[in-house]
């Protein structure tokens, strides 16, 4: 009897522990019940897994699965669930088919939790097929024959339509699942917030901006209306997501007014560091960066603190804006800040504001703190080189090529790392320094590195011939620029 009653306390502490998710002390909680040698059950191990499955250990879950099983004890569904919901957690959706394979063999009947886990895992591993598969296996019952089933299936819910939903919208199947979101209102599943969420999130991954309007609408009930039930009342994702959508189309506009449409409505989230470097960054047209400024300054008045995208955000703005010393004086704030890093986007859209400011020296600096942080050069090499070319230093747009082949360890160095575009990009340099040899000698590395030239590279090159009245030379470029163009349309 006590050591029920020990069985029964632990696996209770077990339980409260994986609530919390305290996985590890869940963990060591059922290795002491093993030690003092009581006789565990299903249950206690059930608890144990669900508390690894909590802390997404999802091999520490199939461990303990095998370890119930050597022990003589018979999993149960409530074990395959926790197994496969810490598969899906974990990103293993080979896992939980694996687990639902075996489901089967042992003939348990899966609940629709079962199936929602596996239709997750599929998701999240970008298996949008297979979930969908699963959604239209319990919509037909289980009367396809190429898969029959022992056991009369669960109805799909509400988790089950948004999680096929999600795995469609993550598969780039945006189409699919805007049609499925129209069924589910053909349906007795009636979407929630989730569901016209992850609708909004598809259409902006099919740059559809008006269809993420036309869905963030219908959480926003009319002043007049009742007020809407409480699963369809807009979140800050619905509004962030669909303010991505506009910044994706350029909507600068659109982005703006569902800002001042979030601090109008009583009932909307509050504005967070998400929606504003979300709007900050649809501030891209060279018209819009006074409201990319304004934006930034609201977040720091709201005492938020800026994440790395809206600073990489505002530079860009900014330089595009032809505002190319306030775009720098952001970027030296990211500089200094403490807590933030700039990273590789940071870095360029400071180089395209020196570039823009003929500051082709500051360009070279950037460069090599690049080189210092580690950060990946390769895009602002391509920037560089053009800042120096703007401003006639195609030697140092060369000096940048060969030194970055120089970095290369000696059995590897070549130019492959490179590609065509920074090669235009110092040909460009070279045509406007009057240097058309040099130019020629850059297709030949061109071609020695396996990198094929591309219309613009010849009419580059034919361009600096004829320039220095190289007729027959430009003539060549020309034929080859015309053969390449049509092997191209083969």
């Amino acid at each position: 009897m006590a050591g029920s009653t020990g069985v029964r306390e632990g696996t209770a502490a077990i339980a409260r522990l994986g609530k919390q998710r305290s996985w590890q002390a869940a963990l060591a909680t059922f290795g002491g019940m093993r030690r003092m040698q009581l006789k565990l059950d299903i249950v206690a191990y059930n608890a144990t897994i669900s508390a690894c499955e909590q802390g997404h250990q999802w091999q520490l879950a199939l461990q303990l699965l095998v370890r119930a099983r050597q022990k003589h004890l018979l999993p149960d569904i409530i074990t395959y669930n926790a197994c496969i919901s810490a598969s899906d957690k974990s990103q293993s959706w080979q896992s939980a088919l694996g687990l639902l394979g075996e489901v089967r063999s042992a003939r348990l009947a899966p609940t629709i939790i079962t199936y929602n886990a596996v239709i997750s895992a599929c998701g999240r591993g970008l298996q949008w097929q297979r979930a969908f598969g699963f959604l239209d296996l319990l919509r037909s019952g289980g009367g396809r024959e190429e898969e029959p089933c022992a056991h009369p299936l669960p109805r799909p819910d509400r988790v089950t339509y948004n999680s096929t939903l999600s795995a469609l919208e993550r598969g780039h199947s945006w189409d699919h699942a805007l049609a499925l979101l129209q069924n589910m209102r053909d349906t007795r599943v009636a979407p929630d917030v989730v569901s016209i969420n992850t609708g909004i999130a598809a259409s902006a991954r099919g740059q559809h901006w008006q269809g993420a309007l036309a869905l963030l609408n219908e959480l926003l009930p009319e002043h007049e209306a009742p007020p809407l039930p409480a699963r369809l009342v807009a979140d800050a994702v619905s509004f962030n997501v669909t303010i991505s959508a506009c910044a994706a189309a350029s909507r600068w506009d659109r982005a703006l007014g569902l800002v001042a449409e979030m601090r109008r409505r009583a009932r909307s989230p509050a504005l967070d560091v998400v929606t504003y470097s979300t709007s900050i960054s649809a501030c891209g047209s060279p018209l819009a960066w006074p409201h990319a400024l304004d934006l930034f300054e609201q977040l720091l008045g709201q005492r938020l603190r800026p994440n790395v995208i809206a600073y990489n955000s505002l530079v860009s703005a900014c330089e595009r804006g032809a505002q190319w010393q306030t775009a720098l004086a952001v970027f030296e704030r990211l500089q200094t800040s403490s807590q933030l890093r700039p990273d590789a986007v940071s870095f360029c859209s400071a180089i395209r504001a020196c570039r823009r400011g003929s500051r082709w020296e500051a360009t070279l600096m950037l460069i090599q703190d690049m080189k210092a942080k580690g950060t990946g050069l390769q895009a602002a090499l391509t920037l560089a080189a053009g800042a120096c070319g703007d401003s006639g230093k195609w030697e140092w747009a060369l000096e940048l090529l060969l030194n970055e082949s120089r970095r290369q360890p000696s059995s590897e160095r070549s130019l492959a790392h490179l590609d065509v575009y920074y090669f235009n990009t110092a040909i460009s340099a070279c045509n406007k320094g009057q240097q058309w040899e040099l130019s020629l000698a850059l297709l030949a590395e061109m071609r020695g590195a396996y990198i094929s030239p591309d219309q613009l590279t010849f009419s580059l090159l034919a361009t600096a011939a004829a320039a220095a009245r190289q007729r027959d030379t430009a003539l060549e470029l020309v034929r080859e620029m015309n053969k390449h163009r049509e092997d191209k349309h083969k």
